[in-house]
């Protein structure tokens, strides 16, 4: 029996793997369209799905309706595209493949955890429990069908480039939260359906410690979801490959989707050439203040956030320029640059003091010297425009940088075509992201398997807080408290900002010690003065911040954004994600949960 299922599941994978290899080359054209061999094909497919109806309806074993699901995926695929449904049937493999894949996986975790060892029974009994939950089977079918089938929604008529970082953004979004609500309703029932079962009884009554219960369940939650992020990495990096062979609309179009989307990018910020001195340039701002004020600028008074808002705006300074004016920046370490490719790009941001009447910005640049763009033609130099508070991305070659890595730019506001009309208004870059230098740091595979490691261990902070919660509330509860938690992580950074907004605290850049002695303060002196609402809202901020600072920012550990933009997923942030969020976070709540357990009284032999 174990050798015929073995080989029915060869049989059905290397049909679907021919299948799916066939569609994809005559979704390409590498091939041309055979009726005959899909025809064959789909008579195999009804074959395969017959017996596999044949097989459930003889033995009733468990395996069969996963067979069942896979032959009909194989067959409903074959007859679509027949009928001229080539998108459809694509999808409709793609869903198969991805469910062959979790099939696999499961078995191989099952055997994986066959061992006799405490913790490992439980994990392995988790995930068999995990399967017969309505909820889980809910989570994983709108995984399997959302990656195949939304690059096939998207408007045609859009950039291919655009469809592309859509389908990225939301196909990895939308498998993180289902995953994350998965894993909140699994861990959180577990835990409470073994008390309300008094199955827990039998569980600790065994050589089993508490700390092992609690290990065996995050284990079993944790390679569940690490099979869903598997499953879900590759049909998204697939799927992104198909939608990269599409046609485009014209070469801007291709080079924007091979330079800037299916790379990794590192960002390098600008820096000031050798002959501007921003520090000298600080103290001459800093003088000038104190002779103004010299009260409030006394080096007594000067906190650290008033030195970082002068920072600021000497930088602001250097990154505006007057009408007819220049300004150089100065971008180093992009040796590695030429050895990943042929470009690196120049973003920016140019933001207009004043509107012009056809709102466009007219800019010259010269690089290292040298004027770019320049007319192959003429070889004279050719103006920038580009429409004002937008950003743009002027590609440069690397044979631009000279050989210490280092590309000197200089940006002239002035319109080459008609100096003396240049519109009279200044022109000005945000600090950062408002002007970069973006190169090739790495390949799109590495990043986008950064970015599952990523999102994996976010789901193991909410696994162990799924498991803490269960262990002390009833399910309902649980699941509210960690719906709270999920929502306040993913709006870290906007809790931070209403909290500020709630009770401002003068002087925003203050450190955090410096702003909750102002806070304690203003609370004694609004409850003294009578203004007891003033002081309750105090207290509000202060229980707020005490709160968002238990909880990680998922905002900050997002890599969406970045896979979606080409922009690498940094190793340095991987491994803070790792250590805050997989170690102290995860940790803090599983040492919460073991001691909530603990104090409970479970299997206690009374006589």
């Amino acid at each position: 029996m174990f050798v015929k299922r073995v080989g029915f599941l060869l049989l059905i994978t290397a049909l679907l793997a021919l299948q799916g290899l066939l569609l994809l080359m005559w979704l390409w054209g590498v091939v041309p369209y055979r009726p005959l061999w899909l025809g064959g094909v789909a008579v195999a497919d009804a074959l395969l799905l017959g017996w596999a109806c044949y097989g459930w309806w003889q033995t009733r074993e468990w395996y069969w309706p996963w067979l069942a699901g896979l032959s009909a995926a194989a067959a409903g695929s074959g007859a679509l595209w027949v009928l001229d449904y080539r998108g459809s049937a694509v999808v409709v493999v793609g869903v198969g493949c991805m469910w062959l894949g979790f099939f696999f996986g499961h078995g191989l975790i099952r055997a994986a955890l066959s061992p006799g060892i405490a913790w490992a029974g439980v994990a392995r009994t988790l995930i068999d429990e995990a399967i017969r939950m309505k909820l889980v089977l809910a989570m994983l079918v709108g995984l399997l069908l959302i990656v195949p089938a939304l690059p096939f929604m998207l408007d045609p008529k859009e950039l291919l480039r655009y469809r592309i970082q859509f389908f990225l953004t939301w196909s990895l979004s939308s498998a993180a939260v289902l995953l994350s609500v998965m894993t909140v309703a699994l861990s959180c029932a577990t835990v409470c359906g073994d008390m309300s079962r008094k199955q827990v009884y039998l569980s600790l009554t065994k050589p089993l410690s508490r700390g092992q219960y609690l290990l065996g369940k995050w284990v079993g939650v944790m390679l569940l979801n690490l099979l869903l992020v598997l499953v879900t990495g590759v049909g998204v990096y697939v799927f992104a490959k198909v939608m990269q062979m599409q046609p485009h609309r014209d070469r801007h179009d291709r080079a924007a989707i091979d330079n800037q989307v299916f790379v990794a990018r590192r960002s390098q910020p600008a820096q000031p050439p050798p002959d501007l001195d921003l520090n000298a340039v600080f103290e001459t701002r800093l003088t000038q203040l104190q002779a103004d004020d010299p009260t409030r600028y006394a080096p007594d008074n000067l906190t650290p956030g008033d030195r970082l808002a002068i920072q600021r705006v000497v930088e602001a300074r250097w990154h505006t320029i007057p009408p007819l004016g220049s300004q150089r920046y100065l971008f180093t370490g992009l040796d590695r640059a030429k050895a990943f490719g042929q470009w690196v790009q120049l973003r920016f941001k140019p933001v207009s003091s004043a509107t012009p009447p056809d709102q466009r910005v007219r800019l010259a640049m010269w690089l290292n010297g040298r004027p770019y763009p320049t007319d192959p033609g003429t070889g004279l130099q050719k103006p920038i425009v580009v429409a004002d508070s937008k950003y743009y991305i002027v590609d440069l070659p690397v044979s631009m940088i000279d050989a210490d890595g280092r590309l000197d730019v200089r940006i002239d506001n002035v319109d080459l075509d008609s100096p003396r009309a240049t519109f009279a208004s200044s022109v000005s870059f945000a600090p950062g992201q408002g002007l970069e230098v973006l190169y090739q740091a790495g390949r799109f595979e590495s990043n986008l398997a950064r970015a599952l490691v990523m999102i994996w261990v976010r789901l193991g902070f909410l696994a162990m807080l799924g498991l803490a919660a269960g262990a002390v509330l009833d399910f309902p509860v649980a699941c509210l408290l960690c719906g709270l938690v999920y929502a306040a992580a993913g709006a870290h950074e906007f809790f931070i900002e209403s909290m500020q907004l709630y009770v401002p605290v003068p002087g925003r850049d203050r450190a955090w010690w410096e702003a909750l002695q102002w806070l304690i303060h203003a609370f004694f002196e609004r409850l003294m003065s009578g203004q007891v609402w003033e002081a309750v809202k105090v207290v509000v901020r202060l229980v707020g911040n005490g709160f968002v600072l238990l909880i990680p920012s998922f905002s900050h550990y997002n890599p969406v954004p970045l896979v979606a933009d080409g922009r690498v997923v940094a190793g340095r942030t991987l491994a803070s994600a790792v250590l805050w969020v997989g170690l102290v976070s995860t940790g803090g709540c599983a040492a919460v949960g073991w001691a909530m357990l603990r104090a409970r009284e479970l299997a206690r032999v009374t006589v």
